[in-house]
């Protein structure tokens, strides 16, 4: 078992800032009673993050029946007394918290967001001096590690409850929610002392919880490895105390799945069979297949299957191979409409055929759960008919309303058929064509940049998805192009959660690998595209894009194009036009192993040298406009432009140097377009991360008006809108 401490959180919304800190034996961490509040913001950021209209009252109402009176609430939030309420107000929230609703069944419900709005406002008072706490609390007869240990473990269950009920639908809130409570642990934990122990069932419990927290926010993290260990640290404690039902075994052994898929460990991947197979022994015994069918099962044997495929990939052994093969079989079996375990037949007779024709001839059975697998199946898998699996799959995925997610770039109409369970190498993308033929010249376009990679020598990591089957979809009435992708998440996604929540200001390398990267793999694009065969020039399309914006933004008819045309005035002339790729984070998916994926070929304009460059490395708040992060632009744009001179010869002696005047007027042009563009995208959001979005544009746009003279009348344009 790996011994990694947690990864450090922050706090739900940032700044960032020092917390007051102490030293505790040996362990230096923050002073857990002398905390910050959990929020540092108003409750207008606060409703929102909750999903609460701002506007409503009836929160408000809703709080004041959780406090005593109006006095004791001024008070509770008077900086100057804040601490002499303390007592009488968290008395009246344990006498009252159980008679509220559960958060897991109404996360919605007004009740549930009084009360953690409440239990907030109440960790604010305990950050007042300790001896005005204690005393106000030995007035109630509570004390200062109990009390202060209880409030912690109720605020960090509520915000565990409302990630778990919207983690779905709304994961940015369930992400908050999970990494709020995260920071209300570590206080449980620093407070689970001998003199003031937890029971073993509060340890088993908040202990379980934080190990599905770190699950989820494994996914969602630039480096998921310390939250995988730290979920099994987690679920380990759990089980120490006393959790051995069905659904621990299930999550901890999909947790030394995941994390033994990431670090190549045979010892992983074998702890996770053992684990998966207790899970389905206990789900048997406790009548739970009984109740709800074999849908605890098919997910069990689904995991199986991924682990032993994974472990045949390291070690060759082909009883590992065949273990991957008859799982994947018995999930089929006990789902006939759930299409991943036939996806994962796909994949592993994609993979090894010859490997197919040495499994055993009968169809699996498992003697645990009864379940027999289809034989019809079975002989294709034998065949090595990764054709017809994969045919299958689609089309049961076409027909399953439940499976749609919106696809990746939010595209109309198309639509993703992700992996919830991290299981394959891939997800489904599916694309609703007006004819059939459409849909094949889709997949041709596909086929063909795949093959452009291949001839040209791309490297090891560069990915592009792959043309898979084109199949009816009887919910749209249409035909669609079904398009398989690598699993993994978007650039976007992790440069954002880099912005959002991580402590170090320094790019991490994994971040700084992926663009470069994706610059290279721009350059392909590019090249792939071939010579310029447009109609219109580009540089006045966008002038007129741009002044279409600042309108927008409320710059008057006359001031935008006065700006439009200054700014068509400082692009450089005759700059090589490339095939338009759209450019930015959302398109380009990072996989666990760091490969990066092209996502999107359907964009057919044309751009001149530099546009895309800009876009890609001015989309997020990603490098600062200082001398390192300026040099640090010249180096990613000097790797694209030596490999897009590898690729087209003939336009080499026309590229440019980033050191070169030339580049720089124009790298400021499209800078300027990406920030405007993103100053309309973003002008009625107020997400954190939109916020840190809007304020690197409009840095861009000062950077870029001291820079060149005709690029200030946009910054003016837009002023203070």
């Amino acid at each position: 078992m790996a011994n990694d401490s947690a990864p450090r959180v922050t706090p739900l919304v940032m700044p960032r800032q020092r917390l007051p800190e102490v030293r505790t034996g040996s362990i230096h961490v923050e002073n857990p009673f002398t905390y910050q509040p959990l929020l540092h913001v108003d409750d207008s950021v606060l409703f929102e993050l909750l999903g609460i209209n701002p506007g409503a009252q009836d929160v408000s109402k809703r709080i004041d029946l959780l406090i005593p009176d109006s006095n004791t609430w001024r008070l509770l939030c008077a900086p100057e007394s804040a601490g002499s309420a303390v007592g009488i107000v968290w008395k009246r929230l344990l006498d009252t918290i159980r008679d509220l609703p559960d958060p897991s069944n109404d996360h919605r419900g007004l009740d549930c967001q009084a009360r953690v709005l409440a239990m907030l406002r109440v960790r604010f008072a305990f950050s007042a001096p300790v001896v005005q706490v204690k005393t106000s609390l030995r007035k109630q007869g509570l004390g200062l590690v109990g009390s202060w240990r209880e409030v912690n473990m109720r605020l960090a269950g509520q915000l565990y409850q409302l990630a778990m009920s919207c983690r779905l639908e709304m994961p940015d809130v369930a992400q908050y929610a999970f990494r709020a409570a995260m920071r209300c642990w570590k206080i449980v934990e620093l407070l689970d002392s001998d003199e003031h122990a937890l029971a073993p069932h509060q340890r088993r419990k908040w202990h379980g919880m934080r190990g599905v927290s770190h699950l989820f926010l494994a996914r969602k993290s630039v480096d998921g490895l310390p939250h995988l260990r730290a979920a099994i640290k987690d679920l380990e404690i759990a089980e120490d105390h006393g959790d051995n039902t069905s659904q621990h075994f299930g999550l901890l052994g999909y947790a030394y799945y995941r994390l033994g898929y990431r670090t190549n460990s045979v010892v992983r991947l074998r702890r996770a069979l053992g684990l998966k197979e207790n899970d389905r022994r206990l789900t048997v015994e406790s009548g739970d297949i009984a109740a709800n069918g074999f849908r605890p099962a098919r997910e069990s044997w689904s995991v199986s299957a991924a682990a032993a495929f994974q472990l045949w990939t390291l070690t060759g052994d082909a009883a590992d191979f065949t273990a991957a093969a008859e799982f994947s079989a018995l999930a089929v079996a006990t789902s006939p409409i759930w299409p991943w375990p036939l996806l994962q037949l796909a994949q592993y007779t994609a993979a090894a055929a010859d490997m197919c024709h040495g499994l055993p001839a009968g169809a699996p059975s498992d003697p645990v759960t009864q379940v027999v697998a289809d034989q019809s199946v079975w002989d294709r898998v034998r065949a090595g008919d990764s054709k017809w699996l994969t045919q299958i799959a689609c089309e049961r995925a076409a027909g399953d309303p439940d499976l749609r997610r919106p696809r990746l770039g939010g595209r109309s109409g198309v639509y993703i058929l992700d992996d919830p369970h991290a299981l394959l190498s891939a997800a489904l993308v599916f694309k609703p064509c007006p004819s059939v033929d459409a849909a094949q010249a889709e997949q041709a376009k596909i086929s063909d940049f795949a093959a452009w990679l291949e001839e040209t020598g791309s490297p090891s990591w560069a990915r592009c998805i792959n043309a898979l089957a084109v199949v009816d979809d009887p919910l749209l009435g249409t035909t669609v192009s079904v398009t398989r992708r690598s699993a993994g998440r978007q650039l976007s996604d992790l440069i954002g959660e880099w912005v959002e929540f991580e402590e170090s200001q320094s790019l991490p390398a994994r971040i700084g690998t992926a663009v470069e990267r994706a610059l290279t793999l721009l350059a392909y694009v590019h090249a792939w595209r071939g010579p310029f065969s447009g109609r219109r020039r580009p540089v006045p399309v966008e002038a007129d894009k741009l002044r279409d914006r600042l309108i927008t933004l409320g710059s008057s008819a006359a001031v935008a194009a006065n700006a439009a045309r200054s700014w068509r005035e400082v692009v450089p002339a005759g700059l090589p036009l490339l095939g338009k790729r759209d450019a930015h984070t959302e398109n380009w998916l990072v996989t666990d192993l760091d490969d990066v994926v092209v996502l999107d070929l359907e964009a057919t304009g044309w751009l001149p040298l530099g546009f895309e460059v800009a876009q890609l490395l001015e989309d997020m708040p990603l490098l600062p406009l200082t001398d390192p992060g300026l040099e640090l632009r010249k180096k990613y744009a000097s790797g694209y432009l030596a490999q897009l001179a590898r690729l087209r010869p003939d336009l080499a002696n026309r590229l440019i140097e980033p050191d070169s005047d030339i580049w720089q007027r124009a790298y400021a042009c499209f800078a300027v377009q990406r920030a405007v563009y993103l100053l309309q995208k973003f002008r009625r959001t107020q997400s954190v991360l939109a916020r840190r979005r809007i304020e690197h544009s409009r840095a861009l746009l000062r950077w870029a008006g001291e820079r060149f003279d005709g690029l200030h009348a946009i910054e003016k344009a837009i002023g203070s809108l």
